[in-house]
């Protein structure tokens, strides 16, 4: 068995390699997805690890991707397959690293995944993700404490605090009314389920909620895979941990796990974001009217030349 381990690690060593050798050349023509130049010391420094490690690393189809969050959807819970329930969903997009278009509203048209997941979870999986902190804005409140729904703790004086009947309030991630975007918001129950009528500065000294109107995550393309501390490779916990706790529609892919495509959560997509996933129709229908009114315009001037020749039999005889 270790005999057949070794054969295997040596194969994808080589044939790792290889890859990054023909790059470097520009010799490639029959790769599926090619690696572009400069990820060739990526695939390289990947077959060290792999020496070294002795291990093979299931994620690494996810280099091949940009992820991109795309729409959030409050009304809709999202139940994971624990059957655990979260309140509103987020869909995110992983789109072909190459391709991956920051202005454009899903990311890309081809070669892509779309993912639903709970909001907190989407949120948290964001945040660890990201290498440097983001949570201290000068007044004590750590955006980290809050990736999930969690009890915001206030300043009260002795009184407050012991009174039996004190409030508790909750902050969490919140979809914007537009459903393009993620902000923080004051509940009113451990859920994160039911927005507050009391606004946070009135808690909290004056202080406005950071996020409170959105800008949570980033809607621009992130890469799946890049240098961490130690400035080795690897694929990212934001990427990761999303997908691994999403549910899945991969129909478009090209590049997959080795567990091949999952499409089991394709209706779910489709039935949570119409707006989202109606986009490449309305193109459609767009292209239709102009050719319509193109040839409309076009067979009109046919007939206003037909008529006008006419007119001019008429006069001549």
């Amino acid at each position: 068995h270790n005999s057949q381990n070794s054969k295997f690690y040596i194969k994808m060593k080589f044939a790792l390699t290889l890859s990054a050798l023909t790059v470097l050349t520009a010799q490639a023509t029959n790769f599926h997805a090619p690696l572009r130049a400069s990820a060739a010391k990526k695939v390289l420094s990947k077959a060290r690890r792999m020496e070294e490690n002795d291990q093979y690393d299931e994620d690494a189809w996810m280099a091949d991707y940009k992820v991109k969050f795309v729409g959030c959807n409050a009304d809709t819970n999202f139940k994971d397959q624990d059957g655990n329930v979260e309140y509103g969903i987020a869909m995110f997009r992983l789109c072909p690293a190459d391709s991956c278009d920051d202005d454009a509203r899903l990311g890309c048209s081809e070669g892509y995944g779309d993912y639903v997941v709970g909001l907190n979870s989407f949120v948290q999986g964001y945040m660890e993700g990201k290498e440097e902190e983001q949570g201290d804005d000068g007044n004590d409140f750590n955006l980290r404490d809050y990736a999930e729904c969690r009890e915001y703790e206030q300043e009260v004086d002795d009184d407050q605090a012991n009174a039996d009947d004190a409030v508790a309030y909750f902050i969490g991630p919140a979809c914007t009314e537009d459903g393009d975007d993620i902000k923080l918001q004051v509940y009113s129950d451990e859920d994160c389920k039911y927005e507050s009528e009391t606004d946070f500065e009135e808690i909290a000294n004056g202080w406005t909620l950071p996020y409170s109107d959105g800008g949570l995550v980033s809607t621009y393309c992130d890469a799946c895979y890049g240098a961490n501390d130690n400035g080795e490779y690897e694929v990212s916990e934001y990427c990761k941990k999303n997908w691994e706790e999403a549910g899945k529609c991969e129909t478009n892919m090209a590049t997959f796990s080795d567990n091949g495509q999952y499409e089991n959560y394709c209706e779910t997509v489709e039935s949570v974001f119409p707006k989202v996933k109606s986009g490449s129709a309305g193109k459609v229908f767009g292209w239709f009217v102009f050719i319509l009114v193109v040839a409309g315009i076009a067979a009109y001037c046919m007939w206003w030349n037909k008529k006008k020749a006419s007119s001019s039999d008429g006069v001549m005889a």
